[in-house]
């Protein structure tokens, strides 16, 4: 069977993306082959005594991931155009979708509340993964409702494990405080080499996101929200099973404030716009034994 010229030239530009992807591997591998740190996971901003000496190499290794991902390669400098800006791996990571999910313990509004209103939005919050054109991932035992952001990513692996950033939300407030004038910011409470190989770096990572064997995260700054997101199966049982136990207290005020105090966007996990009518007709058919 005879290769056509796109195909052939489709080929090249294969084997040259798989060349780069190595390449910015092993630009990070290099600059990070000496650092091996655990710190404290319940300190994720890395203000106790026995975290601060590994604030350094927590921030090398941010510091070698951001520039293996913005190192514009040879072939995007094309001949009579402007010199690109950004790499093409950087508008990839900043292409995908970027969701953090609200706990679902507790009261869920205060939570969306707190989380829209009160958090710094120069600090650094982790996000969950997904490849456009894909199921919004949501983390096993994470909750259902969620907040997509657009931002400026500065650390992403395909496992949460691989950056162990730390549980935020038990970060008191003074811990806070000390970042005032830029924002909480987020590092890898641990580093070592294979953990390292778990980061991801461009496009050509893309599989490792849509057939994931693990929960992806990334660091993610600057950021604004973009639309909530709701896990329509999940919602529904968590809002039925709540009213229940405590009457008028979960579906009437929860999609008040989705049509009324929330302004954004508001889709399931395809990103399809969600009828908020229809949803709580769902939820108070399945409250009434689907009677």
């Amino acid at each position: 069977m005879r290769i056509t010229e796109r195909q052939l030239r489709q080929i090249i530009r294969e084997e040259l993306f798989s060349e780069i992807i190595i390449e910015r591997r092993a630009d990070f591998e290099q600059a990070t082959q000496d650092i091996k740190y655990t710190s404290d996971f319940n300190d994720p901003l890395f203000v106790n005594p026995d975290s601060k000496k590994y604030v350094e190499p927590a921030r090398n290794v941010k510091k070698s991931w951001a520039m293996a991902v913005d190192k514009i390669e040879e072939d995007e400098y094309v001949e009579g155009e402007r010199t690109p800006k950004i790499s093409r791996a950087r508008r990839w990571i900043q292409g995908l979708h970027k969701i953090t999910w609200i706990p679902r313990e507790g009261d869920v509004l205060g939570h969306l509340y707190k989380f829209l209103n009160e958090t710094d939005r120069r600090g650094e919050i982790a996000c969950s993964l997904t490849v456009p054109g894909q199921e919004l991932e949501r983390a096993p035992g994470w909750g259902w409702l969620g907040v997509e952001v657009e931002g400026w990513v500065t650390l992403a692996a395909e496992s949460m494990e691989a950056l162990a950033t730390g549980y935020i939300g038990r970060v008191p407030h003074w811990q806070h405080a000390k970042f005032s004038n830029s924002g909480s910011p987020r590092k890898p409470t641990l580093f070592n080499p294979e953990l390292g190989a778990k980061y991801i770096f461009g496009p050509e990572d893309a599989p490792k996101l849509i057939e994931r064997m693990d929960s992806s995260e990334a660091l993610v700054a600057n950021w604004v929200p973009k639309r909530i997101v709701i896990d329509y199966n999940t919602e529904t049982g968590y809002l039925t099973d709540n009213e229940y136990q405590n009457p008028g207290s979960t579906i009437g005020p929860f999609f008040y404030a989705m049509q009324h105090k929330i302004k954004l966007p508001i889709v399931d996990r395809m990103g399809n716009p969600i009828d908020l009518k229809q949803m709580e007709d769902d939820a108070s058919y399945m409250l009434r034994g689907g009677q």
